[in-house]
C-alpha cells in the first residue's frame, strides 16, 4: 500500500526575542485546539537556536500546509507580525506511483493577516499543458 506524506520546514520570523515565547505558547493552544476537535497537529515548532527570532516549523514525516498557514496568520495576529512570509512544500508517495507528486507554495501577508498567493504545481502543470494544447490547435 503506498504512503503518501507532505513534507517542508521553513523558519517564521516572530520580530524578536520577546516574541519567541508567546508564540510558542500560541503552538500549544493550536494543539490543544486541534485535539479537542479529534485532529492532530501536524507540524512541529521549536526554536531555531541559531538565528533567534525565529520559529523553526516543520513536518517530519507528515505535514499540513494549511495548519502552518492557519499558525503563521494566528500568531502573525497574537504578537503583531508583519511583511511578506511563505514557504513551500513537496507531496510525495512510497512506492512511487503517477500523479502522486507535486508541491506547493504560499505568500503571506503578516501585516493584513492573509494568504495573497498560493501555488499547486500539479494543478499548474494541468493549466499549462491545456492551455498550450488549445494553443497548438489554433
Amino acid at each position: 500500500m503506498p504512503a503518501y506524506y507532505t513534507r517542508f520546514s521553513c523558519l517564521l520570523p516572530v520580530s524578536s526575542t520577546v516574541n519567541v515565547k508567546p508564540a510558542l505558547d500560541l503552538y500549544e493552544v493550536f494543539a490543544d485546539e486541534l485535539d479537542e476537535k479529534n485532529e492532530v497537529v501536524l507540524f512541529q515548532a521549536s526554536i531555531d537556536s541559531h538565528s533567534e527570532p525565529l520559529l523553526w516549523l516543520s513536518s517530519g514525516d507528515d505535514g499540513d500546509p494549511e495548519q502552518v498557514i492557519a499558525f503563521a496568520l494566528r500568531c502573525a495576529a497574537s504578537v503583531d507580525l508583519s511583511g511578506l512570509w511563505g514557504f513551500q512544500w513537496t507531496h510525495g508517495c512510497w512506492p512511487p506511483r503517477l500523479d502522486a507528486f507535486s508541491a506547493g507554495a504560499c505568500v503571506i501577508d503578516l501585516t493584513k493577516r492573509c494568504v495573497v498567493d498560493q501555488v499547486d504545481t500539479q494543478q499548474w502543470l494541468s493549466d499549462r499543458l491545456t492551455q498550450k494544447q488549445e494553443q497548438a490547435n489554433d
